[in-house]
């Protein structure tokens, strides 16, 4: 069907807020991206007194190191991905099919929301189009309420075949891709399995394993890697194998809380 000239026009607009370039003053000296981090790890784990479980989420403050538990939404599924959106709600996804009580039976495609009212579903993989089978394995929520994915296999949603190393948009009617691999400057075997945005809406990434970006970079599991002005991935910001975290076990899924800066309030810039 031929998108309407308002959805191209919304389309540009949320490629421009999401894989824009930085505008940067000169000599402006840039600190951490985050001022809280999200995580959750593949494997349980010991953080500076805390025990994180793969079905957690855990909460690392960069200013104190103080590490506490953020979410958990069952007692034993894992989650694959989580975006702490506002204040009082949480959005993730569990890797498996479960039933979270009153009627709500999650898939590994369903994105669910924790909130004051309790958890409700969020994004309706059925009805959304991602096929039986293919997971949601990165999640991100952009402020203005559309989504940014990643999937666990190479799969086509809605007539587009996307890696599982490609971040993929939805605006609430389409998908669309938001930035390949290769953009990204990852190799083809690389999964992307987090994903959410620091200051300045700069992508922090964190994949399935270590490897090494298609510049060299080389990276650990549970590393979180930061793109540059133009989205490729070309630093460590976080690194799970430095203290006070002291692990080396890989991530399941991240969000991030952007340190406040007022040159990036505004986020994107052209």
């Amino acid at each position: 069907m031929k998108m309407t000239l308002f959805l191209r026009c919304l389309k540009i607009a949320v490629l421009s807020l999401l894989f824009g370039s930085v505008l940067t003053l000169p000599g402006t000296v840039m600190a951490g991206l985050a001022s809280q981090w999200y995580l959750s790890f593949q494997s349980i784990q010991e953080m500076n007194g805390q025990t994180g479980f793969p079905y957690q989420v855990m909460n690392f403050d960069l200013s104190t190191g103080a590490i506490s538990t953020e979410l958990t939404p069952t007692d034993s599924v894992p989650i694959s991905g989580v975006s702490v959106a506002e204040a009082d709600s949480s959005y993730f996804v569990l890797q498996h099919h479960v039933d979270l009580g009153s009627g709500l039976v999650a898939s590994p495609n369903d994105i669910i929301v924790s909130d004051a009212s309790g958890l409700n579903l969020a994004f309706d993989a059925d009805a959304e189009g991602i096929p039986d089978g293919v997971k949601i394995d990165a999640l991100h929520r952009v402020e203005s309420g559309q989504w940014v994915i990643s999937i666990d296999v190479h799969a086509e949603l809605g007539g587009t075949a996307y890696s599982d190393g490609d971040l993929i948009g939805h605006d609430g009617t389409e998908f669309f891709l938001v930035a390949s691999e290769a953009d990204l400057g990852l190799e083809t075997s690389a999964d992307v399995t987090g994903i959410t945005q620091g200051t300045g809406g700069r992508w922090l990434v964190t994949l399935a394993s270590g490897g090494q970006t298609l510049d060299g970079l080389v990276y650990f599991a549970g590393d979180v890697l930061l793109g540059d002005s133009d989205g490729r991935l070309s630093a460590i910001e976080l690194s799970s194998r430095e203290a006070p975290l002291s692990v080396t076990a890989g991530l399941n899924a991240i969000s991030a809380e952007p340190a406040p800066d007022g040159i990036f309030s505004d986020r994107f810039q052209e």
